[in-house]
């Protein structure tokens, strides 16, 4: 980060140091002597901090919010007398509004939790997205001060988005002792000792999150009887740098571990039986979904891939040229193809022995449909029947309204048969 003098042209930096892989600006303080920044500076949280332009001390002036990542975009007040940062909390999004120059918190009369997002100031209005189980990021301001805060939109919907089922935010161990996060969410009428039918639901990236927001999906799941499981398994964003990179080129089964104890749990807390676990994601997801029921094969009963990676040596080879570099440092590099083998589902295809789905789009520049052709005549050379959904006009997910219909009716299909019949 850089101050450039407009009168002088002079650049000066204000970056915080070495060792940082993040850094954003948010703006000066009042009197433009000091500089507010969000940055990953110190042990790889994403902090704010406050650098004195004079004398360049550095110092964190939320120390209470340490151990939380910051999400990406904070407001500065155009008086510069307010500030706004959202901190990720174990996936929710929760705004700090504080005084400037003293910090003081100021009370902020938010009832609903979830996942604020685009925080924005409009005078002395803060303007802001909200999200959760029963909120389709919807947008509200708040006059600062006022005891209520004022939705801008409203959704037009016949369905009574007050039914939706708020998921529980939960903890499971893994094999190495740490503890993975996720977010559960069960049918209403759910009893306790009683398994139902699951759906671990793996997000992409993998720098992803799966964070406690609007998501029809999940919701259509949880009202035909289904529980579903949500887990952050390692790599995903949001936890801080080290976590994010627990599962970089040959530690990426660790994080396949990591989903295979989601089911484990599942089943020692009796939420769910073996065999009636399913395995669904897209993108990085999709490989998860494939990568784990070879990791425990005795606990799921079926898997769906959407544009998902089975081949890291031919998904490096013809993902985007755009992109390459930036997925061989998650990955791994070409130049290491034994290593970039030994995570490739593609190789221990013969092992795979629950119904499969594969859906892809067949213009997808970032996961190439030729992952999912590897797969599918894979198993096809074995006599199995994988149910194939392939989609002429799609891409890198399925954007038109009537293929995404007839995707998510195939796939409840084919998960109400190998789950819940």
């Amino acid at each position: 980060v850089f101050e450039l003098d407009v009168e002088s042209g002079m650049l000066r930096a204000v970056s915080l140091g070495e060792g940082a892989t993040y850094n954003a600006p948010v703006g000066y303080m009042p009197g433009e002597q000091a500089v507010l920044l969000v940055s990953d500076y110190q042990e790889g949280v994403r902090r704010l901090f406050l650098r004195d332009l004079r004398t360049g001390e550095i110092r964190k002036p939320l120390p209470d919010l340490d151990a939380f990542d910051l999400d990406t975009r904070a407001a500065l007040s155009e008086a510069r007398t307010l500030l706004c940062v959202v901190a990720n909390r174990d996936g929710y999004g929760e705004p700090r509004l504080v005084e400037l120059p003293t910090f003081a918190t100021v009370e902020f009369p938010l009832e609903e939790r979830g996942v604020v997002s685009g925080v924005r100031f409009d005078g002395d209005r803060l303007v802001f997205s909200l999200s959760n189980a029963r909120i389709p990021s919807l947008a509200f301001a708040w006059t600062v001060g006022d005891d209520a805060i004022e939705p801008l939109v409203q959704a037009e919907s016949d369905l009574d988005l007050s039914s939706f089922v708020l998921p529980e935010l939960v903890t499971y161990p893994t094999f190495d002792g740490r503890e993975i996060p996720a977010f559960m969410t069960l049918p209403t009428d759910a009893t306790p000792g009683t398994p139902l039918p699951f759906v671990i639901i793996f997000h992409g990236g993998p720098e992803g999150q799966h964070r406690p927001t609007f998501d029809r999906w999940t919701q259509y799941l949880v009202a035909n009887g289904f529980g579903v499981l949500e887990p952050n398994v390692r790599g995903s964003t949001g936890y801080g740098r080290e976590f994010h990179t627990l599962d970089n080129g040959a530690k990426r089964w660790d994080s396949v571990r990591d989903g295979a104890a989601a089911a484990r749990w599942l089943v020692d807390q009796g939420f769910a039986e073996a065999g009636r676990i399913g395995a669904y994601g897209g993108s990085y997801g999709g490989f998860m979904s494939v990568a784990v029921i070879l990791e425990a094969p005795d606990l799921f009963g079926c898997a769906v891939d959407i544009v998902g990676i089975v081949n890291f040596e031919t998904f490096l080879e013809r993902t985007g040229a755009y992109r390459r570099a930036l997925r061989e440092a998650e990955y791994g590099s070409l130049d290491d193809r034994e290593m970039l083998r030994g995570i490739s589902p593609i190789h221990r295809v013969d092992e795979i022995q629950v119904p499969m789905m594969i859906a892809h789009g067949l213009n997808d520049p970032r996961v190439p449909v030729y992952e999912a052709m590897q797969l599918a005549v894979g198993l096809q050379a074995r006599g199995l029947d994988p149910e194939l959904v392939y989609f002429p006009d799609e891409g890198h997910g399925f954007a038109k309204l009537a293929n995404r219909i007839v995707f998510y009716e195939r796939a409840a299909r084919f998960l109400r048969t190998h789950l819940a019949e």
